[in-house]
């Protein structure tokens, strides 16, 4: 049995018979980041079941790179093996590790739990009108 929401010519229309893989459509540091720290030193050339673009690996080298994570020949760094150890995606896990140094872990962890969260809004909002004055009240403080 087969339930649609949309009307089969809308299906025809508008929706790809399909679907790309995610690595095509996703930020590739992570990815990179995890493939280094498995020791393949080389991602451009490795070889995917779908490749992504060239630029976008380039892309994210550079981004693992400002973040300290590979040095200039490619290789990773003592930060960038840190973050590995995360499973979370290399912005978060270095914003952790930055906050060692500057002495802001307990703060920083709070953040990052926030921005962790994966499509969920993280603040809760109340139907009941008084409730929900107590709630702006709050959130403005």
């Amino acid at each position: 049995m087969c339930l649609r929401l949309y009307s089969e010519k809308r299906m025809e229309r508008d929706f790809p018979d399909e679907t790309s893989p995610e690595i095509m459509r996703t930020n590739l540091s992570s990815t990179i980041l995890t493939l280094k720290g498995m020791g393949i030193h080389d991602p451009v050339e490795f070889d995917y079941m779908d490749p992504p673009e060239h630029d976008k690996i380039v892309a994210a080298l550079r981004l693992l790179y400002l973040y300290g994570a590979i040095d200039m020949d490619g290789a990773m760094t003592q930060i960038g093996r840190d973050m590995a150890a995360f499973p979370l995606e290399p912005a978060l896990s270095r914003m952790l590790l930055a906050s060692i140094v500057h002495k802001c872990s307990s703060d920083m962890l709070t953040v990052v739990g926030m921005l962790a969260v994966d499509g969920a809004n993280v603040f809760y909002r109340p139907s009941m009108e008084a409730e929900k004055a107590a709630a702006t009240a709050a959130r403005q403080r």
